[in-house]
């Protein structure tokens, strides 16, 4: 295990007022049980690394792409 620092911009993604809206309404069908729909999550991540003083950073982005269901979440102890 590595202790992570994380930075993150939802700015844009709250913001879209049309995908908020679906984010929500799925958010309220899975707490209700109501769904069987997946979202699919894309996180793009750029890592930079410190080592002493200085800061390396990785020449591009590691993305990871995952579907999510009510099952998922209620397996991950996240209760809505």
């Amino acid at each position: 295990m590595v202790p992570v620092k994380l930075q993150a911009n939802a700015y844009s993604f709250l913001s879209d007022r049309r995908t908020l809206n679906k984010l929500l309404t799925f958010l309220q069908h899975v707490r209700d049980g109501q769904t069987t729909e997946k979202i699919k999550l894309t996180f793009k991540i750029k890592p930079t690394l410190a080592l002493g003083n200085k800061q390396v950073n990785y020449p591009g982005y590691i993305t990871i792409d995952k579907e999510v269901d009510g099952d998922f979440l209620a397996k991950q102890g996240i209760r809505l």
